[in-house]
């Protein structure tokens, strides 16, 4: 769809990600008839998928009914007393969603430090002598900070830039697209998304 909509003006496309970031917030799922991948696997029916069985099963007896591999109801019951939630790959799940919101909270407070020292240029706008780009910073009352160097000319461009993201609200918006990243940090195609919705 994104690709149809280069001619238009970028804030559709920026609204397109809207519907990636509530489903990738979202813990509920929702069913439905209409399916990409009911195109890709036209021959399940009824939600019902045989799986090739990976030791010697019982013949099925002529009916659609998948046949499971017969195996010692004792090792079963090992099998299924052994598994937790808390398995290999949650643990590394959650280890990688510790480590990047500790390094976002961190770089938070580094940019904050930064600021500290900036002086008043108008209304909501600093000039720091610390970065070396604009950008807007804070939630509840945003401000423009500006590097310190910037041509007369070129500040009135810069101040009406970065108060189109203040009006959009993209001080809010990118918090949340991060928390999505942070949960979706395992996913090299949300990195890529990111990026894109950035840009």
């Amino acid at each position: 769809i994104r690709a149809f909509m280069n001619k238009l003006p970028k804030k559709y496309s920026y609204a397109l990600w809207t519907i990636l970031l509530v489903r990738l917030l979202c813990p509920f799922s929702f069913s439905s008839i209409i399916s990409l991948f009911n195109v890709l696997h036209p021959n399940v029916e009824n939600g019902s998928i045989s799986y090739l069985p990976v030791a010697e099963a019982i013949p099925p007896s002529g009916n659609t009914t998948t046949v499971l591999p017969a195996f010692p109801i004792d090792s079963i019951k090992t099998a299924v007393s052994t598994i937790s939630p808390l398995g290999i790959f949650s643990v590394i799940w959650m280890a990688g969603i510790l480590l990047l919101a500790a390094f976002i909270i961190i770089s938070y407070f580094f940019v904050k430090k930064k600021i500290a020292k900036s002086v008043q240029l108008q209304d909501n706008v600093f000039i720091c002598r610390d970065i070396v780009s604009p950008f807007v910073f804070g939630i509840i009352h945003p401000k423009i900070y500006l590097p310190d160097g910037v041509s007369a000319v070129d500040i009135g461009y810069i101040i009406l830039h970065e108060n189109v993201h203040i009006r959009r609200r993209d001080y809010i918006i990118k918090p949340i697209v991060l928390a999505a990243v942070v949960l979706h940090w395992f996913n090299p195609l949300m990195w890529v998304c990111f990026k894109l919705m950035s840009n």
